[in-house]
């Protein structure tokens, strides 16, 4: 958690939030990967024997993978704390970039405290 203290204005709250929700998002996003193999073992055995099947594997693939497929869409439309506009994506020819440091419309630098 962020501490958020009483002397913040509420801009910078605000970036805050919007940097912890992209942080939380990018980890997950490395972290649900890397964790598949031993979830579908672990909980789609727990949950074949409960349904008495196999399927249970495969209920568990599919939510993990649709969870990973969810965390990347959240990082990929990530809006700018300060413009609101797409952080990764450039409405021109340059497209997407994910790996930016910066927002591809206002330049705002990632994880700044506050607008510049």
């Amino acid at each position: 958690m962020t501490d958020i203290s009483p002397n913040l204005s509420t801009e910078q709250i605000r970036y805050r939030q919007a940097w912890n929700k992209l942080r939380w998002s990018v980890w997950l996003s490395w972290l649900l990967p890397v964790t598949v193999i031993p979830a579908i073992l672990l909980f789609g055995w727990l949950l074949s024997i409960a349904l008495h099947g196999i399927i249970g594997y495969g209920i568990i693939a599919v939510i993990w993978i649709a969870g990973w497929v969810m965390c990347n869409m959240e990082v990929g439309s990530f809006r700018c704390p300060r413009c609101g506009g797409m952080f990764f994506v450039d409405s021109g020819s340059s497209g997407r970039n994910p790996a930016s440091g910066v927002c591809m419309h206002c330049g705002l630098r990632k994880f700044a405290e506050a607008a510049n």
